[in-house]
């Protein structure tokens, strides 16, 4: 609804020259939105939400003249067609709320949500059963909600960790296996990591980029040597869940049972 009536504004706009101006203006004002909006290659829907303003000006005029037209004599219909325009307007308003929500539980039903991977709760159960609750981890991966169901605090900032790998989330280059986004890492990022792992070190770290959680396949710790340096020299390999590889700090209190 905002759309068609926006557009009617610009296909007519008002007959005097200042008013007309504004109308343009406004135009541009929405057109220029839309640079912001596509420049990153994301598109995810929240970004879209900064054109609503422009578009909400330009529609309020032809929505308020239509609102306001009064009845004709030989037009019996026009009070009708002015009542039904707020259902229509609701009717607009709800169809991508509802669009959205039954799209959601679709994802939830079918997995398809990271949260709702199998990994995460045989992954998180692990974590749980075999650190104290004041113990921390970290996770080299995209998969922050590990930390929420394993109920243990991150050792670091960097509950994703996605400017020490380079990774830009829903970025086409970061799922590319043949594309290199090193550029994105932020180099300083690494001496904050190592300051966060001197103040508490991870009881457990956690690798899922043998797992390919998340595309994470395409960041192996390899490649990253603070990183491989601080798990050859302080850590032990524990376990591997689902490809997901758990290592235990060598000076840490071990296994438990937790000290009362």
């Amino acid at each position: 609804m905002l759309w068609v009536a926006a557009g009617a504004a610009l296909r007519s706009p008002p007959p005097d020259r200042p008013a007309r101006r504004g109308v343009y203006g406004i135009g541009l004002w929405l057109a220029l939105s839309f640079v912001p909006v596509c420049m990153g290659g994301r598109l995810y829907g929240h970004y879209f939400l900064q054109l609503l303003p422009p578009l909400a000006v330009l529609a309020a005029g032809p929505l308020a003249r239509l609102y306001g037209r009064p009845a004709r004599p030989v037009d019996g219909a026009t009070p009708a067609r002015r009542r039904l325009l707020p259902v229509a307007a609701a009717i607009g308003l709800l169809l991508p709320v509802l669009g959205l929500t039954a799209a959601g539980h679709v994802r939830i039903a079918r997995g398809a949500l990271d949260g709702l991977q199998p990994q995460v709760a045989r992954v998180a159960d692990y974590l749980r059963a075999h650190t104290c609750p004041d113990d921390r981890i970290f996770l080299w991966a995209y998969w922050s909600q590990v930390y929420y169901y394993a109920q243990r605090p991150p050792a670091s900032r960097f509950v994703y960790p996605q400017t020490l790998a380079g990774y830009v989330p829903g970025h086409p280059a970061s799922l590319d296996p043949h594309r290199d986004t090193s550029g994105y890492i932020v180099p300083e990022h690494w001496d904050q990591l190592r300051e966060d792992f001197r103040r508490h070190p991870p009881e457990l770290l956690v690798d899922a980029a043998p797992g390919k959680i998340h595309f994470w396949e395409k960041y192996p710790i390899d490649n990253y040597p603070i990183l491989k340096k601080i798990i050859d020299d302080e850590y032990q390999q524990e376990q591997v869940i689902d490809g997901v590889v758990i290592y235990r700090r060598r000076a840490g209190r071990g296994a438990p049972p937790c000290p009362p």
